[in-house]
């Protein structure tokens, strides 16, 4: 459901916290936001939330679309869509493993530039660079 529908007409935002940060790297604005779709920027900003305040060591974090609706505000099929797009841009990545239950768990990492994943490398290009 989205918010501009008036569903949280009682919302009012009383402000930001101070020194809780999400680090979003800059090419997210400077090079995704005026390409990417609102729906797909959306995502792409919840998914780096994930990452980059929760996630794995690897880069990864455990997120489906249920969560990224909840972050995002926006309709199933709206995160279909948008995660595809930021698929096809290759701005995220996903990987697929099973949990301790054998349930299939679904992963969405940001693609980093090799050299700049985490701990100084990205998880495509290993640790040699």
């Amino acid at each position: 459901m989205s918010r501009a529908d008036g569903a949280d007409n009682h919302f009012e935002f009383r402000g930001f916290t101070w020194p809780r940060f999400t680090q979003v790297p800059n090419e997210a604005f400077s090079d995704l936001m005026p390409r990417l779709s609102g729906a797909a920027f959306k995502v792409l900003m919840a998914i780096a939330h994930k990452v980059l305040y929760y996630g794995r060591e690897d880069g990864y974090a455990p997120v489906g679309y249920s969560e990224i609706i909840q972050l995002t505000g926006l309709h199933k099929d709206s995160v279909r869509r948008a995660v595809k797009e930021c698929l096809e841009f290759g701005c995220i990545e996903v990987i697929e493993e099973f949990d301790a239950t054998r349930s299939l768990c679904r992963m969405y990492g940001l693609r980093f530039a090799p050299g700049h994943g985490p701990n100084g490398n990205s998880p495509e290009s290993g640790d040699d660079k």
